[in-house]
């Protein structure tokens, strides 16, 4: 059964991913926002649709349907940002840093699986951090109860915050960061397990009015724009508890702002096709940049403006939409999909 509002959830978060990747936002206020809460918002939507009966599923037969649904598409889409990278990395706005790196560096770093080594796509690292989170949890509901494992993911996430030490490396397949998004993987699985949003139908109401705008007092207030952070580096800035606090308040932002809103089918397109679009737009944003400098003989700086990051939100959906239709037609297999048997007859 679906669930409209989450559905409105993954929209907003990929348009706040989308928006968050175009050249005018680093930097700006804006951006530090969308950082503070963008992708726990993914891990936490992620965790809501773990159905309870899953998580007593054999471990092998649970490990198996996430690697299916996540690294079959990180494989995919590393490859195919690979194939890009290759002929363009010496050329484009990222040149000073990646123009000396050998052929076989990002195959190394696609072993590694974390932000840090994926130069040809860094938005891979969240399919390799997911799945490292998912089987924490996993592992962790089949060995404790309800409450002991809600303990155990408290403690983790305090304790994850550690590794962020300069003197440790961190460690691959995003094994350190995953005791931070555990937190917010399991708040939305037992927010599921509650029972209180599963059957909720968007519409307009007082409590979500009213959380609204307390939800992005706490946000406003707790993010510093002086104070960068980035999940995926693991970056979560001098104040950890205030990251905590502003993670989960735009989080349930954006759970207030979906329920608020209707169902819809862009929504819902978006929502589907999330694991095509999230890795699939860095590569287009390269392309377009390209074209611009290229066909153009504009400077690199030319697409640092507000008129160009919409055009670049709006071109990536465009470019995305057969792109989607293709890869679920003849191809679903590298999204982690598996191939619909033919109607009898056909």
């Amino acid at each position: 059964m679906r669930i409209a509002w989450v559905d409105n959830a993954k929209a907003i978060g990929l348009l706040l991913v989308l928006i968050g990747h175009t050249a005018i936002m680093p930097g700006t206020y804006v951006c530090s926002l969308i950082y503070s809460f963008h992708m726990p918002l993914f891990f936490f939507l992620s965790g809501f649709l773990l159905r309870p009966e899953q998580t007593r599923l054999p471990l092998r037969s649970w490990v198996g349907r996430l690697a299916r649904a996540l690294l079959a598409p990180y494989a995919a889409f590393w490859l195919l940002s690979y194939l890009y990278w290759l002929p363009t990395h010496r050329f484009g706005s990222t040149a000073a840093e990646q123009a000396e790196l050998a052929w076989w560096q990002p195959i190394v770093g696609a072993l590694y699986g974390i932000a840090e080594t994926l130069p040809v796509n860094p938005p891979l690292w969240f399919f390799t951090c997911l799945f490292t989170t998912a089987l924490y949890f996993a592992v962790l509901a089949r060995l404790l109860q309800p409450t002991r494992l809600a303990l155990c993911v408290v403690l983790l996430g305090i304790a994850g915050p550690l590794w962020r030490i300069d003197v440790w490396k961190r460690p691959p397949w995003n094994t350190d960061l995953a005791t931070v998004t555990l937190v917010f993987y399991a708040a939305g699985h037992f927010l599921r397990r509650s029972g209180r949003l599963d059957r909720a139908r968007p519409g307009l109401t007082a409590a979500r009015l009213a959380a609204l705008p307390a939800l992005a007092a706490v946000l406003w207030w707790k993010v510093d724009p002086a104070n960068w952070t980035d999940l995926s580096k693991m970056r979560l800035g001098n104040d950890v508890w205030g990251w905590y606090l502003a993670a989960f308040a735009g989080t349930g932002l954006a759970v207030a702002a979906a329920l608020l809103l209707p169902p819809s089918r862009a929504a819902r397109w978006l929502a589907d096709n999330t694991v095509i679009l999230f890795p699939l737009h860095p590569i287009l944003y390269g392309i377009f940049t390209g074209i611009g400098v290229v066909v153009f003989r504009q400077p690199f700086s030319f697409k640092n403006n507000l008129p160009f990051a919409v055009l670049y939100v709006l071109g990536a959906l465009a470019v995305g939409l057969p792109v989607c239709r293709w890869l679920r037609r003849y191809a679903p297999e590298l999204i982690g999909q598996t191939r619909r048997a033919p109607p009898a007859g056909a």
